[in-house]
């Protein structure tokens, strides 16, 4: 019974103590880790309307540098200009023309200039022409033959800000005038925005004074005035481009967008503020809804934490006791039947495991040193292939050569006995390295050129009917099994040249990486589908007729016993695999 009772103790605080712990950690955090999410969100919320607004802005600058331009190359326009008064006094027609094609446009500012940029009509003021207009920028562009549209400060008596467009009239490479026409950026123009957008906005020019604005009455200056002073946050260690103001109790996040001039600097910004109520509110309920949350959990922990302790303690401790007594090699201990729940079924059920443990325990040993023998034998039968294939190949070649008289058929036999005798060497080393298994040889480094390794491998592997493209690093030298890397590289340039059936690129990749250096073998086959990218890397996997499954497994094991890393990169063509291979081996050996 005292034992009973300590455990039930225990238990009870464990309970609690797991109940409480997450209790005090959402109390803690919970509300920073909300308001942050909730900042967040409202930063990506007004990155999107500033978005918005840039492409909105974009869109109708070149809606209106697209009208002024057709305007510029209408007959009838290039007509009147070409008979206008010599004098700068225009005619009634050329004004009645030019105030009925700023309202069928729909333009709020239009004007027509002669060729020294003296306005001759405006179809905003009709009244209003002999104005010289030269030294604007965008007329004083148009005059030489370059159309122009920018955001412009307007002259006086004028004042504000427009989106303007000026295209020059040609006849004959000869200017007779230019069309300057556009937009006000007034309050019909952040109006018209807002409800596009859904935003606040205010135009601010260049010294700071507010032009229209859809804030709240007297909030325009407190706008453009915390664009400059108020301290910016820090977002991922920079500076945020939004502020969080308060107009009249409604919290805002304001960012600014440039407006951009002719000459391709800021004429003033335009404030675009998103309204936080609903964030504040939501994010108010949601607090409030974690509280109550956590104090329910509490109580409902508490409760909890007695009936299982209670409940748990006796059977638990009996079979803590029994399990003992197995782990000692006691298989004949036995339960008594437990009460009619899952700690019963537990208790049964180790019951029926303490009858069948010791079969089950030959068994397993037995499936285990037979998985074992399988899984030497596939090995050693996929590594012996590969050697054969070139051997194949070698006394294939002579067999050509023979039979073609090859008057260099010297050659092709030495050729093919030197690769005959490399790969008999191979064959002598895996079988010696395959009689060490059990002792899992580790490789034995040694100075070689990568790039050596890599071209043997392409030598040996790729037809000629594949073309190999080589961009190697200028140093390739690193400290490795050559043998292991030689199998490796090899294992990857066949399957390679397999999967794109003998026709297409191999590319062979190096390049310096901290540390190491990046091997790539990348080919133009019909590459790995997405559900088997995870999978390929397993033993047994395969895809291929015949094959069994280990390469790719056996070279990944070979590149992570030199500490290094295989992948498989996703790619638009092909097969894309990246090796990471340290320059100097690690004084820990990686091999198992």
């Amino acid at each position: 019974m005292a034992v009973s009772g300590r455990l039930t103790r225990k238990l009870l605080l464990a309970f609690l103590f797991v109940a409480l712990v997450p209790l005090g950690l959402l109390a803690a955090f919970g509300p920073r880790i909300v308001k942050k999410h909730f900042q967040d969100l409202s930063r990506d919320r007004i990155a999107g309307v500033l978005n918005a607004v840039q492409r909105d802005l974009d869109l109708r600058k070149e809606t209106i540098r697209l009208q002024v331009d057709n305007l510029a190359t209408d007959p009838e326009l290039i007509r009147e200009l070409a008979v206008a008064s010599p004098d700068g006094v225009p005619g009634l027609a050329l004004i009645d023309d030019v105030v009925e094609r700023r309202s069928a446009l729909g333009l709020d500012w239009l004007e027509v200039t002669d060729p020294t940029g003296t306005v001759l009509a405006r179809g905003h003021a009709r009244g209003d022409f002999g104005v010289s207009l030269a030294a604007d920028p965008l007329v004083a562009a148009s005059m030489t033959g370059t159309p122009l549209a920018a955001v412009t400060a307007l002259a006086a008596p004028d004042s504000g800000l427009a989106l303007l467009a000026a295209s020059p009239v040609m006849f004959e490479g000869k200017v007779l005038g230019v069309v300057r026409g556009g937009a006000l950026i007034d309050r019909a123009f952040v109006t018209r925005m807002r409800l596009l957008s859904g935003a606040d906005l205010a135009v601010i020019d260049s010294a700071g004074h507010e032009h229209a604005t859809t804030f709240m009455p007297d909030a325009a200056h407190p706008v453009a005035q915390a664009l400059d002073r108020a301290p910016r946050d820090s977002v991922n260690g920079a500076p945020d481009s939004t502020i969080a103001l308060t107009l009249e109790a409604v919290p805002y996040r304001v960012g600014a967008l440039p407006l951009i001039g002719p000459r391709g600097t800021p004429v003033g910004r335009l404030a675009v503020g998103v309204s936080e109520a609903d964030l504040d509110r939501t994010l108010t309920s949601l607090l409030r809804l974690l509280g109550a949350a956590a104090l329910i959990a509490l109580f409902v922990a508490v409760g909890m934490a007695l009936v299982f302790a209670t409940r748990v303690a006796r059977p638990v401790r009996a079979l803590a006791l029994a399990a003992q007594r197995v782990a000692h090699g006691d298989l004949a201990v036995r339960l008594p039947a437990g009460p009619d729940d899952e700690v019963g079924d537990l208790m049964a059920a180790f019951n029926a495991m303490a009858v069948d443990l010791t079969g089950s325990r030959e068994r397993l040993v037995r499936g285990e040193r037979q998985a074992a023998w399988a899984q030497v034998a596939r090995r050693l039968a996929h590594d012996i292939r590969n050697p054969l294939t070139p051997i194949q190949l070698a006394i294939e070649e002579v067999e050509r050569a023979r039979a073609d008289n090859d008057p260099h058929l010297g050659e092709v036999i030495a050729r093919a006995g030197r690769t005959i005798k490399a790969e008999v060497r191979t064959l002598r080393e895996l079988v010696r390295e395959f009689g060490d298994f059990a002792r899992s040889h580790a490789p034995r480094p040694e100075p070689l050129d990568v790039h050596e390794l890599l071209d043997h491998a392409a030598a040996l592997y790729a037809p000629s009917s594949i073309t190999v493209e080589r961009n190697y690093a200028p140093e390739g030298r690193i400290v490795a099994d050559p043998d292991l890397l030689t199998r490796a590289f090899g294992n990857l340039v066949k399957n390679a040249c397999e999967a794109m059936g003998g026709q297409g690129t191999l590319t062979l990749t190096t390049r310096g990486v901290d540390g190491g250096l990046e091997v790539t073998v990348a080919d133009t086959g019909p590459g790995v589908p997405a559900d088997e990218r995870e999978k390929i890397f397993t033993p047994y996997f395969t895809t291929k007729e015949g094959g069994t499954g280990l390469g790719l497994a056996i070279v990944r094991r070979v590149i992570e016993d030199h500490g290094g890393s295989l992948v498989l990169v996703p790619s638009d063509v092909g097969a894309r695999f990246v090796a990471r291979i340290p320059t100097h081996p690690s004084e820990e050996p990686h091999g198992g």
